[in-house]
């Protein structure tokens, strides 16, 4: 059950920093403690991704005043929370605090299956599945930042919005089109006439670099 309380606030240890809460997102791993999938110390507060302002620092790198986002393990969903230096970073000034709010889950988890657990390198092709969605549109701007080709699934009304997150060129490039129009055909279950027979096998909830 999750529910509104009084508690006292939390405080910084060394090397940490106290933020004041304007924002947190919700990520799937926040209901699946809610229901109990993954086991969790009660009571808790929940909220993983946070941004705001750094009432009281610990840590070296960052003064009171300053605006953050990042990852607090202390909990997000709080009008205080604490944070670590190593897992929090300056918000860009034209960032508001919802979208900073949004980004340190999804970007984190893109970044590590594409790089850490995928190695993707400067050449190679990703096919990222759901490549509109909270880490798929992530994973399509890191992978082309790394020049490699990429591949995207998805519904019909996100197309355009997955186009936009690559460079302009990769949009009229032969080398895109008609690979990427078979992957967004393939996860509609109506597979084109021309797509390349190494596409054939695409699936919706599955993504590969390779």
């Amino acid at each position: 059950m999750l529910r509104l309380e009084e508690v006292e606030r939390p405080e910084p240890a060394e090397g940490e920093v106290l933020i004041r809460v304007r924002a947190a997102s919700v990520n799937p791993v926040d209901w699946k403690f809610r229901r109990g999938i993954v086991p969790k110390q009660l009571p808790a507060v929940l909220g993983n991704d946070v941004s705001g302002i750094v009432e009281l620092s610990h840590a070296s790198d960052y003064s009171e005043g300053d605006e953050v986002f990042g990852i607090a393990p202390s909990g997000a969903y709080a009008e205080f929370a604490t944070a670590p230096a190593a897992l929090i970073a300056n918000k860009p000034a034209g960032v508001t605090h919802e979208q900073a709010a949004a980004i340190p889950v999804g970007g984190l988890t893109a970044w590590q299956a594409l790089f850490d657990r995928g190695g993707l390198t400067r050449g190679q092709a990703a096919l990222i599945a759901g490549a509109a969605g909270g880490v798929g549109h992530f994973a399509v701007q890191f992978a082309k930042h790394a020049d490699a080709r990429v591949i995207g699934t998805g519904s019909a009304r996100n197309r355009d919005f997955v186009f936009g997150l690559a460079p302009s060129s990769s949009r009229t490039s032969p080398s895109w089109s008609p690979t990427a129009t078979c992957a967004w055909r393939s996860h509609r279950r109506s597979r084109s006439p021309t797509c390349p027979r190494r596409m054939s096998s695409a699936s919706p909830g599955t993504s590969a670099a390779s």
